[in-house]
């Protein structure tokens, strides 16, 4: 590996990724903001009917990139990596690549426990568990949304995965975009609740990277 750790850089150096590291975060903020004013908007434009998107559910092309969200999926490519590097690297890479899906949807999870915000019901609106009076069509909610475990898994696989390959960075990104897609055209999420699973999963994937051996300037090689 090439690049300097954060304990041995230049005082000037650590300042300006700090200073980075609070215009990300204040991105992030501004962003959760934009989203959750189009929440309701974007929630009715994007979800289909029921009857069509009984149609469109057993497609091969939404279950394939739904799949990509579900935690085994990412044992098989970790298992794949350890098949790779066995005897040469070790089982580092398919490690990083395990451990940033998983954590990137039990993050998903911890939040839900923490905001405590039910997933869209018949009417588009934000409800919470620890609100007060009754809940319009509570019988058709299903669980707690924000934020997405789906798209928290997905986002986490694939930004180790451009972490270690970054000509891949981009097609990988898209691919857990659309992963999110599947969950806005269900009806059974907000755009805030997959914003902040990929954020919560950028964050985790890049704690990871760098409890991994990685820096902001060099990859694990392959």
């Amino acid at each position: 590996m090439n690049g300097v750790p954060a304990s041995m850089r230049l005082p000037h150096e650590r300042a300006r990724g700090r200073v980075r590291g609070l215009v990300l975060a204040l991105m992030a903020a501004l962003g959760l903001l934009v989203v959750t004013v189009m929440d309701g908007w974007v929630w009715r434009s994007v979800t289909l009917p029921r009857e069509v998107f009984a149609v469109v559910e057993r497609r091969d092309w939404y279950q394939l990139f739904r799949q990509v969200g579900y935690v085994p999926l990412w044992v098989i490519v970790a298992v794949c990596f350890w098949c790779v590097d066995r005897g040469v690297r070790g089982p580092r890479r398919g490690l990083l690549v395990l451990l940033s899906a998983g954590l990137g949807g039990a993050a998903a999870e911890v939040v839900k426990a923490i905001v405590q915000r039910y997933r869209p019901g018949m009417d588009g609106e934000y409800a919470f568990r620890w609100g007060t009076g009754e809940i319009p069509n509570a019988h058709l909610i299903k669980g707690l949304g924000l934020a997405s475990s789906h798209a928290g898994v997905a986002f986490g696989g694939a930004f180790m995965l451009g972490l270690l390959f970054p000509r891949l960075a981009y097609p990988l990104f898209v691919v857990a975009v659309l992963c999110s897609m599947t969950r806005l055209v269900s009806g059974a999420h907000f755009l805030s609740d997959v914003y902040v699973a990929g954020v919560l999963s950028y964050c985790v994937a890049r704690g990871v990277w760098k409890l991994g051996g990685g820096s902001d300037s060099a990859e694990i090689k392959a």
